[in-house]
C-alpha cells in the first residue's frame, strides 16, 4: 500500500469534523506534537527521512515552535569514482499559517529556518570521509485531515533548500537540497 493508500485508509477512520473537534481549553491555549515520516532526494537519489516536532498556537491560525528531521544514507560516486554515502540531519524553528480551515481539514503553509549537518562517510571501512553544517530553508505546504479527537493526519510537500555546503567531497549545495513529500501524525490540545 503507497503513502496515498495510508492517507486514505487512515481518513475513513474518522467519526467526521464533530468527533474531532475538541471544545477550546479554558485558557485558549494550543499545542500541539507532529511526528512524520517521507521521502526526499539527496544528491539525485530518493532517500527516506522521519522527524519530529511541537508547536504552541499563536491565534487562531498561527503556530511557532521546532521540528527537527534525519535522513537515510545514499551512495553515490564522487569525482575520483569511489562510492562514499551521505545522510543529514537537520532542524530549526518553524512558523506555519493555517491558510484555509473547513470540516474536511485544514490547508497550511509554513517555512522552517534552521541548520542541519552532512556526513559522508565510507561504508567499507566506516571512516568519515567529510562532515559539513549548512544553513536550511524549507517551505512546506500541508493538507490536515481530523481523525478522532486529538489526531490529525497530514499530507505534505515541501522543498528544502541547503545553504552554505562547502567541506563534502564530491557534493555541493543543490546536492543536499530537494523535494520532500511526507504523512504526518498531529497530536493537538486545543
Amino acid at each position: 500500500m503507497g503513502w496515498l493508500g495510508v492517507f486514505v485508509l487512515a481518513s475513513g477512520v474518522s467519526d467526521g469534523p464533530a468527533a474531532a473537534q475538541q471544545p477550546p481549553t479554558a485558557d485558549g491555549a494550543r499545542a500541539r506534537i507532529d511526528v512524520l515520516a517521507g521521502a526526499t532526494t539527496l544528491h539525485g537519489s530518493a532517500v527516506l527521512f522521519v522527524g519530529g516536532g511541537a508547536l504552541v498556537g499563536l491565534g487562531d491560525r498561527l503556530w511557532l515552535g521546532g521540528v527537527g528531521m534525519v535522513s537515510s544514507s545514499v551512495h553515490y560516486t564522487d569525482s575520483k569514482g569511489a562510492g562514499p554515502s551521505v545522510g543529514i540531519g537537520y532542524g530549526g524553528l518553524i512558523v506555519e499559517l493555517e491558510a484555509l480551515d473547513w470540516s474536511a481539514g485544514s490547508l497550511s503553509a509554513s517555512v522552517l529556518v534552521g541548520g542541519g549537518n552532512a556526513d559522508v562517510s565510507d561504508p567499507l571501512v566506516g571512516a568519515e570521509l567529510g562532515s559539513d553544517n549548512f544553513l536550511v530553508l524549507h517551505p512546506v505546504f500541508r493538507f490536515r485531515r481530523p481523525l478522532r479527537a486529538p489526531l490529525d493526519i497530514g499530507l505534505e510537500a515541501g522543498y528544502r533548500f541547503a545553504m552554505g555546503v562547502e567541506d563534502l567531497p564530491g557534493l555541493n549545495r543543490r546536492d543536499l537540497s530537494g523535494p520532500t513529500l511526507s504523512v504526518s501524525m498531529h497530536a493537538i490540545r486545543r
